[in-house]
């Protein structure tokens, strides 16, 4: 009995431990506007996006020596990428959302919708 506790044991471990993806060591480093260093790299086509023709970038901009805001760029999918506008959405929680959906979709008459 007592090995097999130690294996559930093991188990239970190495499936916490698989968790944690080990930091990328791949990503490109550009210096930001306001001299914020920005660290990305392009998404393989079909990780969040699976239409082949919209590339995406992921990446990190180091704010502070601890602290790094993760984002996730998405190339426009119905129109030329280069003259589309863009969006920015930085969330912190559901408290920033809730200010966000209160002035901007309970007040607006503008829905917003996934493009096909």
């Amino acid at each position: 009995m007592r090995t097999f506790g130690t294996a559930a044991v093991a188990v239970l471990v190495g499936g916490a431990a698989a968790q944690f993806v080990p930091a990328p060591t791949d990503l490109i480093t550009k210096e930001g506007y306001a001299n914020i260093s920005v660290r990305y790299k392009e998404v393989p086509t079909g990780i969040c996006e699976l239409d082949p023709n919209v590339k995406s970038y992921s990446g990190y901009a180091d704010v502070a020596e601890d602290q790094h805001i993760f984002w996730w760029f998405f190339e426009a999918r119905n129109q030329d990428p280069t003259t589309a506008p863009l969006t920015v959405w930085i969330n912190g929680g559901k408290q920033p959302f809730k200010a966000f959906w209160r002035k901007n979709l309970l007040t607006s008459s503008k829905a917003l919708v996934h493009p096909p």
